[in-house]
């Protein structure tokens, strides 16, 4: 699977409607949309919500990161980057990316 939804997602947070009533509260999860089509959903079930916030910020920025990636791998591929070997750099940045991906797991 090389290919994503392309992003920017954006974290929200999943909101239940209360019965009775036309309030609706956080259930204490978070669900990451790519504009209104949801992607992915992250639960505070076992990690609480700090790490759930964490981890739904993390997952909403992977398109960010893989750009950012292939633009260090880019740059660390230049032989003109005064002779410095950025080999390893760059065989990093690959190798996150194409894992990032699901080229790799």
């Amino acid at each position: 699977m090389s290919n994503h939804t392309p992003g920017l997602w954006k974290v929200r947070k999943r909101m239940v409607p209360v019965i009775d009533s036309e309030a609706f509260v956080w259930d204490g999860n978070y669900i990451i949309f790519d504009g209104d089509v949801a992607i992915a959903e992250v639960s505070c079930d076992d990690v609480g919500t700090e790490q759930a916030t964490a981890n739904a910020k993390l997952i909403a920025s992977a398109p960010e990161l893989i750009k950012a990636l292939k633009v260090i791998a880019v740059w660390a591929n230049n032989p003109s980057n005064n002779g410095a070997d950025y080999g390893d750099i760059h065989d990093l940045s690959m190798e996150t990316i194409a894992k990032a991906i699901g080229e790799t797991e």
